[in-house]
């Protein structure tokens, strides 16, 4: 049992690591704001129910608890993400911080 734990837990850190890593790569190589947007929804959607699922299968009594944590932390991250319509920068904003303006070239953020 213990066994299957372990190769359940490595599959979850590849799975997880490669998600980010890719997610990453692949937001920063799109040219626009809005396409940088849209797949940072998608990756962020996609990175809670692959998060979810593992939480659900490793440590099924506790998904009662984690499930609601997980979607919170999901819409928390889709919400507190802007993308500079100008440059393309993908800034995050901090609680209690306000950020109307890119750090990298000044131009007014959209509003999430």
């Amino acid at each position: 049992m213990l066994e299957r734990d372990e190769s359940l837990f490595l599959t979850f850190a590849v799975v997880w690591l490669s998600l980010g890593i890719g997610g990453t790569l692949y937001i920063r190589s799109l040219p626009t704001a809005a396409e940088k947007r849209r797949a940072h929804r998608v990756l962020a959607v996609i990175a809670g129910v692959a998060f979810g699922a593992f939480a659900t299968w490793l440590f099924p009594p506790s998904a009662v608890f984690m499930l609601p944590a997980i979607v919170l932390i999901t819409m928390l991250n889709l919400r507190n993400t802007r993308f500079c319509d100008q440059c393309g920068k993908m800034t995050q904003v901090q609680p209690f911080q306000r950020v109307d303006f890119c750090p990298r070239c000044g131009a007014p953020l959209p509003a999430s």
